[in-house]
């Protein structure tokens, strides 16, 4: 026990004098962006998409805190996160990239299998799995949705999976509550990890809560490779947006300016963002880039589908 303290008291001696030094890589307050071409496997096969980009902030999070949270352990002996104890699941690339890509797989006609648990802490302090809302079963986001525009006769309730019924809605009596996805695709990609087509390497860094920033451009590329039509071919294509896998909405981002000129940097023709950050790149001059904003997974496809006919005029 006292070997495992001196090892765990001089990795964080390392830890500070590392983060001491003047290399923006490491530090929050040197960010800078990044655009990555997209490395993405789906179901064992490769995809390809030399002319597609994902956008990322480099701080200190991916090595500070990545280190960090192997040190540092929470009750049950799991490693803890820093700056969440509680992380959203769907923070993590080991979630969000399979279902991103089952979504754009799904839009493409595919009919891919996406799970949904909603989990969360009853009022004594137990963890639960909300079995039935509204009485419908949950096990798929269509559920979820569907329950919410049920009104019955004695209000909204739900139940869980250990027999306790409960009024209102889940998020209204349990704390904590998060939805936790699955799917039958097996997808990750491989461009943000070195070595990143090895498994041991690749895995550990999948599991950190480190942003879904990039799972719009995974569903791009997974519908790209059901429909074999290139995202823009001939042009270089960037994005950044969270996808909503309940209802398919680009959500809200951080560091866009920096993947703004990050991506103008590495000589992209097009640019794709929420448009709920639309007024966010007031000012930026990136000439010779387009920049889109979209709302919904199905809009961005329909916006690429629009370019594309531009492109063969």
């Amino acid at each position: 026990m006292q070997r495992r303290r001196m090892r765990a008291t001089w990795w964080l001696v390392v830890l500070v004098v590392v983060s001491l030094l003047p290399v923006p890589w490491l530090q929050g307050g040197l960010r800078h962006g990044a655009s990555r071409q997209l490395a993405l496997s789906i179901d064992g096969v490769d995809v390809e998409t030399p002319s597609v980009r994902y956008l990322t902030v480099l701080g200190y999070y991916p090595l500070l805190q990545a280190v960090g949270d192997q040190l540092v352990h929470d009750r049950s002996g799991a490693p803890a996160d820093l700056l969440n104890i509680d992380p959203p699941d769907w923070l993590r690339p080991v979630v969000n990239e399979p279902v991103a890509a089952a979504l754009g797989m799904r839009a493409a006609g595919v009919d891919t299998t996406v799970w949904l648990r909603m989990v969360g802490v009853d009022p004594d302090g137990r963890h639960v799995i909300v079995d039935r809302f509204n009485g419908r079963p949950i096990r798929t986001g269509g559920d979820l949705l569907g329950a919410r525009e049920l009104h019955p006769d004695e209000g909204w309730w739900f139940s869980t999976t250990d027999g306790q019924r409960f009024p209102g809605a889940p998020s209204d009596v349990l704390q904590r509550v998060q939805l936790r996805w699955d799917t039958n695709v097996e997808a990750y990609t491989t461009g943000g990890v070195p070595f990143g087509h090895v498994a041991a390497l690749r895995e550990p860094v999948r599991g950190l809560p480190v942003g879904a920033s990039h799972t719009l451009m995974v569903a791009l590329a997974a519908h790209a490779h059901v429909t074999g039509q290139p995202p823009l071919p001939g042009w270089i294509l960037a994005g950044t947006g969270e996808l909503d896998p309940l209802t398919g909405a680009v959500g809200r981002i951080g560091g866009l300016r920096l993947k703004a000129e990050a991506a103008h940097a590495d000589g992209a023709d097009v640019l794709l963002y929420p448009a709920a950050q639309e007024g966010a790149l007031e000012g930026l001059r990136t000439p010779g880039m387009r920049r889109i904003a979209v709302a919904t997974l199905p809009e961005a496809i329909e916006v690429l589908a629009e370019l594309r006919s531009t492109v063969r005029r």
